[in-house]
């Protein structure tokens, strides 16, 4: 089973943090999957975010939401992409991650995707997925496959992301401006 902390926390980037695997969710892990669920959309919520993967907040298992609006959420459970389609698109990206910084980044205009369900985590339900959904889903797939954006943009926009967050992390543990 998933150990959920009382509180979930936003895991900040760390350079190790690349790479790392999530292990698959499991038919064992189903007793904590609603509840981590609602933690993970309250926060997401709560940060004005778009999409939030459990590595994010320390849980390496293959588990993401995806909130194209505040009024919709999808779960996303052992995601695995199965192909794309449309055009490239390029826009501005962010991580909860890896405030304040953002960069512009290439992204499929449409995904095909399969996913687990609640009931059964080891399901492959398939769907396709258009636009910003799009987008956000291949962000988080990319989290849960230890893929930061800035991994995907030039080494100057990476440099520059990093640099802002430094200097952010800095502020934040100082409490300075």
């Amino acid at each position: 089973m998933i150990e959920i902390p009382e509180k979930l926390e936003i895991e900040y980037y760390r350079r190790e943090l690349e790479d790392r695997d999530c292990r698959p969710v499991t038919l064992e892990d189903i007793p904590t999957l609603q509840p981590l669920i609602d933690h993970m959309i309250a926060l997401t919520m709560s940060l004005n975010g778009s999409g939030l993967s459990a590595p994010q907040v320390g849980l390496y298992v293959r588990l993401a939401v995806v909130m194209p609006t505040p009024e919709k959420a999808h779960v996303l459970i052992n995601p695995e992409i199965t192909g794309f389609g449309g055009r490239d698109l390029i826009a501005e990206e962010g991580c909860l991650s890896i405030p304040p910084g953002t960069a512009r980044v290439t992204r499929s205009e449409i995904v095909h995707l399969t996913t687990g369900t609640l009931r059964n985590p080891e399901a492959a339900e398939r769907t396709v997925h258009k636009g910003r959904e799009a987008r956000i889903i291949q962000r988080q797939i990319d989290l849960l496959n230890g893929i930061f954006f800035i991994n995907r943009v030039s080494a100057l926009q990476r440099s520059m992301v990093l640099g802002k967050y430094s200097k952010w992390r800095r502020q934040q543990r100082t409490g300075g401006d």
